[in-house]
């Protein structure tokens, strides 16, 4: 488990290294905030698993796999909830309701993941 956290923050900090170069060399247009979306995704669900697996480690039993593959699927959630908030905001089509109402759907699906184990 320890490589696995260790690859995570390693592509983590290379894709927000990633990330801020293709923000900072390249002018804002729909195809560079498509290719931005593009690279958010892996690099949102790497930076949020470590401390989602953390988190899983204190509060559940079981084993250390196990928590790490639930941590992985939280994150990969969460970072593809951000996405698209991204691209229906890119869009013009994001709004507080269609936020909450996608994060309670989110939350809704990972409850029922967890109550299923």
């Amino acid at each position: 488990m320890q490589r696995n956290l260790f690859l995570s923050i390693l592509l983590a900090a290379v894709g927000w290294v990633v990330l801020a170069y293709f923000t900072h060399e390249y002018a804002p247009t729909t195809l560079t905030a498509i290719g931005f979306l593009a690279l958010l995704w892996p690099t949102a669900t790497a930076t949020l698993t470590p401390p989602l697996y953390v988190v899983r480690r204190r509060f559940f039993r079981g084993d250390a796999r196990a928590h790490f593959g639930a941590a992985l699927r939280e994150g990969g959630l969460l970072a593809s909830l951000l996405v698209i908030w991204g691209v229906l905001s890119l869009i013009g089509a994001l709004n507080w309701i269609a936020m909450l109402i996608m994060l309670g759907v989110v939350i809704l699906l990972e409850a029922r993941l967890l109550l299923r184990h």
